[in-house]
């Protein structure tokens, strides 16, 4: 029983971990704008949005990469990855334990 859950936890996290770059963030700066960072928990992906100047704060998502360049740090994906599967692990077997106690 325990290989499907780390199968879940593992594939679930993936989806977690790639979904979380379409989230909006805000930048505050033109410098910020040639370097906005996507990605949770941690940042993976840097795209440069510096192509016109609009107002601040501005609330930016991931833009095509043929039109804006992007840097992919797959270490910090991999991390990120890593992080959120051993939540979800954990979150399982604390439902486990208290599912258990409920009985």
């Amino acid at each position: 029983m325990r290989q499907p859950v780390t199968s879940v936890a593992i594939i679930l996290s993936i989806i977690l971990v790639f979904v979380s770059v379409y989230l909006p963030t805000t930048v505050l700066s033109q410098a910020e704008l040639a370097g906005v960072k996507f990605g949770l928990p941690f940042s993976f992906i840097v795209q440069s949005q510096a192509y016109h100047p609009p107002f601040f704060p501005w609330q930016t998502s991931i833009s095509s990469i043929w039109e804006h360049p992007i840097q992919i740090y797959f270490h910090v994906f991999f991390i990120d990855v890593v992080i959120v599967c051993l939540g979800s692990l954990f979150l399982s077997k604390l439902l486990q334990v208290i599912a258990i106690k409920l009985r």
